[in-house]
């Protein structure tokens, strides 16, 4: 049987077990917050403010999503409005209906829940779209 690695960003992941799991069982990492649901997040409100779901979707839900990345990279204008480009441009996939995904997720045992290694965006649009959908998990081992 063939596996697949997948780079999460710090080192290669090989695993065979895929699952999937509702949004329930998955949390991100907020890195001032710790453990949250993906519904919790400044993603999932930037993905409904680009749904127009909250307020007029646009203005703050927008920029709290910019100043999260700020705190947490560190970065100039340039580099978040690639960022913002790029997140802007998943949530059109899935819009599309054509995203093929699936989550790197390591298994908490204390907190009886997964926790996303790589996925966090595409997990926002998941959350905000199709909130019942089951969630395609690739766990790392």
């Amino acid at each position: 049987m063939a596996y697949k690695k997948i780079w999460t960003g710090v080192r290669f992941s090989t695993s065979l077990l895929v699952l999937k799991a509702p949004l329930s069982l998955i949390k991100v990492r907020h890195f001032e917050k710790g453990l949250i649901s993906v519904r919790d997040s400044p993603h999932f409100d930037y993905v409904l403010s680009e749904l127009g779901v909250r307020g007029s979707g646009s203005a703050s839900e927008r920029l709290e999503y910019r100043d999260y990345q700020r705190r947490q990279t560190g970065r100039d204008e340039k580099y978040l409005d690639s960022r913002e480009k790029t997140f802007q441009s998943l949530v059109s996939v899935f819009l599309g209906g054509n995203a093929k995904f699936e989550i790197l997720v390591i298994w908490n045992p204390s907190a009886q829940v997964f926790c996303v290694l790589d996925g966090f965006h595409r997990l926002a649009c998941i959350a905000a779209l199709d909130p019942d959908k089951l969630v395609t998990c690739r766990i790392a081992s």
